[in-house]
């Protein structure tokens, strides 16, 4: 076990014809070390873009389309000192995004 595997914490959220997004924002000296992401629509034929970036959205450091239910796990991992933020796109009317982030704060 790695040392901050023991500080993991979860955020998630979910959207309904809206983006699904969570943004993580490091303490003052300290960084945030993104290390999973789980990412799925409620509906099997919906596709949409997960993305993963800082500066409010003007870096993107990881961009990947996925389609359905089935979901994807993302395993890249970020150590930053900036905000973080995960977004799944939108999925249509009456289709739930989910995005659930494991992260520690370094």
């Amino acid at each position: 076990m790695k040392p901050y595997e023991a500080f993991y914490q979860l955020v998630r959220s979910e959207g309904t014809a809206a983006d699904a997004s969570v943004t993580l924002t490091p303490p003052l000296e300290g960084r945030i070390y993104l290390v999973r992401v789980y990412a799925s629509y409620s509906q099997s034929s919906q596709s949409g873009t997960l993305t993963v970036s800082t500066d409010a959205g003007a870096t993107i450091l990881f961009r990947m389309d996925i389609h359905g239910s089935d979901g994807v796990v993302f395993e890249k991992a970020f150590d930053t000192d900036k905000a973080l933020t995960v977004t799944l796109s939108a999925g249509g009317a009456g289709i739930v995004g989910r995005v659930n982030v494991f992260y520690a704060v370094l």
